[in-house]
Formats: structure tokens, C-alpha cells, sequence
């Protein structure tokens, strides 16, 4: 089969999706034709980085080389017309995420006018939390929910031969007008993934700028899940949609990881690895220990992670230090012990996330702070808080967003059922909140801080931690509004209960039900004999 895969990135922001390759990768080992249609650096920069840069979140560096100047939405389409018109697909995919899903319908509905010859599949974080809204759009004609590697392979064996598809797991589609959906299938053996080839993809995406220099990284993950049930993240719909599907946190063993690596090295010849894990340094000592003795013997090369706050210890730490780890992201995200608890529903303690970077520091590794303002009930006294535990906690430098209320999480839930975004009503993107983004402004139309006033205080932020702006609390009009802040604040902590509530029912239903159907199957199985 001949496949055409579109990467719709909008953005510009630069690095190589792991799990799109991975499937790229998958299609290629399968025999398939494929041809890769990547937008990145079609725009005219990096979008993210350059909010970043006049934010005075990050040391500034030049990425104007990588982006096409005059190159826009006209000349995207011209270019992928040429493109699928010279190469003639039978299928064309698109990996979507809620912040390109806008650009990427576009790019759909203007296909659709030229070429019907393949129908267009899509996969994707947004497909996976609510493919009953995407699958109304009527430029997707199906949509892999989930985990894609064995369910790509599975569509193209049978697509290519005609078969019907009606049995694969994972796939959504259409049938006499109406919308199917089957079964999830279980979580996969990451061990079982090829080695990415990153042949196809620009060099122009090893391009990472780290601490003020242009580094040439490579992405890599060696796990999958986190843990975590965050009111702002996707991963607590995760785990309730494949709450059947087997164990959710995954890893890949350090023998996979470490000769993935060197073969990729050797022949892209990185200076950084970026691991794209949830959550690192969650791993048990044996593992801790191999990866210790396996990265210094052979890689050596220094590394970047995410961990949350409650995986450091100094076991862990020590052998970050040894293998030449060069900053670790953690998720801080605000300074208000009180919003922490109800709102993100994260129970880390102010104290235990200093001595944890402390311990961090201690070990001369960076650290990069994640903070979010802009939470329903968030109000300007709580993200003083955070200006005020960020001077305290030091970490060498910020990346700051505003909550954006991605589709199915309960952060979008209660902003919805609050009226506090502005939200779509066309097929394909019902309920979904309009211009959706998490560096540009702020989507929710909190009533206890003016919007501008919060984009006021994302620019500022840095200098108020570094004490180099005389903003006051005084000085925002929301601060005034107490009876408000209270109200609100109580009816979104009552609608977070009712939604988790849920999760925990949905839960209990479903080891009910597996507790059952083991039930019955031990009462069918033919008893031993004497």
C-alpha cells in the first residue's frame, strides 16, 4: 500500500513525535510505500520558542535558520496537493493533537476536494480521548483510538487486500451511517517496537535549544503511563479508557533502550538525549542500577527528563548526577498548597517539593520548573503564591503555560458546564473549546481574573520571581472580588468531586466485571482429576 502521513504542525515547535515515528517506522518494516508530509518548519518560526524568548522563560538562541520565510497557508496547500497528486496514496493518515486538530482539518477539507481516492485515518492523543466527537467530522473516515503500532498494521493488511475491517480492535469508522467503535486491545509489550528510523524526518528537528545553546538531541522514550490522575491531563482519561487493556504503566527494557540509542546515534550523532517519559525516574532499583551501569559504559552522552516531584529521592538522584543528566523537568505547577489539592488534584507538599529540588540542586542538575496559571477557582492571590514559592525554590529556570482545557479532562469539563469557555458546536469539534492553546493566552474565561491581567502576569512572571517588577496584588481589579472567588472556587472543587467520583465508579465496575467473568470461567473449567 502506498501511505501518505501528515505531521500537522502548526506550531514550529521542533523535535521528532516518538510515537509518530514509531508508526512511520512500523509502516515502512511492513513493506508499505510511505511518504511523510511534515509542516514543521513550513512556518515562518518556532512559535513556542518565540513566546518563550519574549517571556524571558528561556536564554534566548537563534532558530530563524530552520523556518520558511513567506511560506503560509497557501503554499502549505499547494505544496501537499503536488505532493499527494505526484504520489497517488491509497491512505492518508494524520497524527492529531488538540492544538494542531484546527490547522489539520483544514488540511482534510482542502484534500477532499482534489483526491478521494484514499480514505484518511486518524490517530492521535485527541482521537483517543473522544473519538465519538471526531468521528462526526466529516472529513475522517476512521480513527484509531489508543495505542496505534499493532492497529495501523492491522488496518493496512486488510485495507490493502480488501478485506473488510469491521473486527480490528482500536478502529472507529462508519457503517450504513452510523458510528462503530471496537473493542481496545491490549496495552502493547513495548519491547516488541522497532528501532525508530528517522530517515525521513528533517535534521532541522534534532535542533533543541537548551540553557541559551542550539543542542542536537535526539527523542527517545522507555516507558508508558503515568500514574498520576491530574485534573489538567489526558492521563486520567487514559487510565479509565483502558482500564481493561492490562497494565498501563509500561517499560522498555534497558537492553532495548540502550541499543536503540547507539544505532541511532551512531548514525544521526547526537550531543543530548531527551527521554519523552511521563515520568522517568518512577522505576524500581534494579532497573535504576542497570541503566547506571549500561548509559556510562555505552552512551555517556548527557540526557533531559521529566519526573514528578515524588519520584526524586537521593538513591535516584546520585545516579542521575553519575550518568551525566543535564536537567530534569518537574511538574510544580503552582505554589498554592489549597489549589494543588482541590483543584489539580495533586497532594504534593510546598516543604517536600523544596527539599526535593534542594536535594536536586545538591547534585549541581538543572531544573526546570513547570507553573500553570489560569485554573477554574484560580485567583491572583494563589498565583502570587507561586511567584512567591518560585523565589524560594530556586529552580534555574521556568516553563510556564496557561491551563489550556483539553477535550475530556475534567479541567475542560467543569470550565465547559461553568460557561467559562467558548466552545465549538460543528460536527468534528463539538464541545471542544475554541483557539485552543497553552503558550498564546489563556482559553478559560476565569471570572475571578481579568484575561488580560493574566497575560499581563505570564509576562511578568519572571521578573516578579527575580523581583525585578513592582507589580502588586493591588493592582488587579479580580483581587477585589472575594464573594465571587469563594463561590466559584466551592462549585468547582463540588463539580471535580462528582467527576472523580465517576472515574472511581467506572473502576469499580470494571474489576467487577472481571472478577465475574474469571468466576464463570473457573466454574466452566473442567475440574482435575483424583
Amino acid at each position: 500500500m502506498k501511505v501518505f502521513v501528515i505531521y500537522p504542525n502548526i506550531e514550529g515547535y521542533g523535535r521528532i513525535p516518538t510515537g509518530l515515528a514509531i508508526i512511520s517506522t512500523i509502516l515502512m518494516d511492513e513493506g508499505h510505500d510511505m511518504e511523510l508530509f511534515d509542516t514543521t518548519f513550513m512556518s515562518t518560526g518556532n512559535k513556542d520558542n518565540d513566546v518563550r524568548n519574549k517571556a524571558g522563560l528561556c536564554a534566548p538562541t537563534d532558530l530563524s535558520h530552520l523556518y520558511t520565510d513567506g511560506f503560509g497557508t497557501e503554499e502549505i496547500r499547494e505544496l501537499l496537493k503536488e505532493r499527494i497528486m505526484r504520489f497517488r496514496p491509497d491512505l492518508i493518515c494524520l497524527s492529531i493533537v488538540e492544538d494542531n486538530y484546527e490547522f489539520a482539518d483544514e488540511l482534510m477539507s482542502f484534500i477532499k476536494t482534489f483526491y478521494t481516492s484514499a480514505p484518511i485515518l486518524c490517530g492521535g492523543t485527541t482521537p483517543t480521548v473522544a473519538p465519538h466527537i471526531l468521528m462526526a467530522n466529516p472529513n475522517i473516515d476512521y480513527i484509531i483510538q489508543g495505542e496505534g503500532e499493532g492497529a495501523i498494521k492491522d488496518f493496512c493488511e486488510a485495507y490493502g487486500k480488501g478485506d473488510p475491517v469491521d473486527n480490528i480492535p482500536n478502529l472507529w469508522y462508519t457503517k450504513g451511517g452510523q458510528i462503530k467503535s471496537n473493542a481496545i486491545r491490549p496495552l502493547l509489550d513495548m519491547n516488541t517496537l522497532p528501532i525508530q528510523n528517522f530517515d525521513i524526518w528533517d535534521e532541522k528537528h534534532y535542533v533543541k535549544p537548551y540553557d541559551g545553546v542550539n543542542r542536537r538531541a535526539g527523542p527517545f522514550e522507555t516507558s508508558r503511563g503515568c500514574m498520576l490522575r491530574c485534573s489538567y491531563c489526558v492521563n486520567v482519561v487514559y487510565q479509565d479508557i483502558f482500564k481493561d487493556a492490562g497494565k498501563y504503566k509500561r517499560f522498555k527494557t534497558i537492553d532495548s533502550t540502550i541499543a536503540e540509542i547507539k544505532a541511532l546515534n551512531d548514525k544521526h550523532n547526537f550531543d543530548l538525549i531527551f527521554f519523552a517519559d511521563d515520568n522517568f525516574l518512577a522505576m524500581p532499583r534494579e532497573r535504576l542500577e542497570e541503566f547506571a551501569d549500561r548509559w556510562t559504559s555505552e552512551v555517556n552522552l548527557p540526557y533531559w527528563i521529566n519526573s514528578t516531584i515524588s519520584s526524586v529521592n537521593e538513591e535516584r538522584i546520585k545516579v542521575m548526577k553519575e550518568t551525566k543528566c543535564a536537567g530534569i523537568g518537574l511538574g510544580i505547577e503552582t505554589g498554592s498548597e489549597n489549589l494543588r489539592k482541590n483543584i489539580l488534584k495533586k497532594n504534593t507538599r510546598n516543604v517536600d517539593i523544596l527539599e526535593r529540588v534542594n536535594l536536586i540542586h545538591d547534585y549541581g542538575i538543572r531544573t526546570t520548573a513547570n507553573v500553570m496559571i489560569g485554573f477554574p477557582g484560580e485567583t491572583v492571590e494563589d498565583i502570587f503564591e507561586s511567584i512567591e514559592f518560585m523565589k524560594e525554590l530556586g529552580p534555574d529556570s521556568f516553563d510556564l503555560n496557561f491551563v489550556a482545557p483539553y477535550i475530556g479532562t475534567p479541567v475542560h469539563q467543569v470550565a465547559k458546564d461553568m460557561g467559562w469557555i467558548d466552545t465549538w458546536d460543528k460536527p468534528g469539534f463539538k464541545g471542544m473549546a475554541k483557539n485552543i492553546t497553552m503558550r498564546q493566552n489563556s482559553v478559560i474565561n476565569l471570572p475571578t481574573i481579568d484575561n488580560q491581567e493574566l497575560v499581563d502576569i505570564f509576562y511578568k512572571f519572571t521578573d516578579l520571581v527575580d523581583e525585578k517588577s513592582d507589580m502588586k496584588i493591588e493592582d488587579f481589579t479580580a483581587s477585589r472580588i472575594d464573594e465571587v472567588k469563594e463561590t466559584k472556587r466551592d462549585g468547582v472543587i463540588s463539580s471535580l468531586s462528582n467527576i472523580y467520583d465517576g472515574y472511581k465508579e467506572s473502576k469499580r465496575e470494571a474489576s467487577k466485571k472481571r472478577r465475574l467473568a474469571k468466576k464463570n470461567a473457573d466454574t466452566l473449567s473442567p475440574k482435575a482429576g483424583p
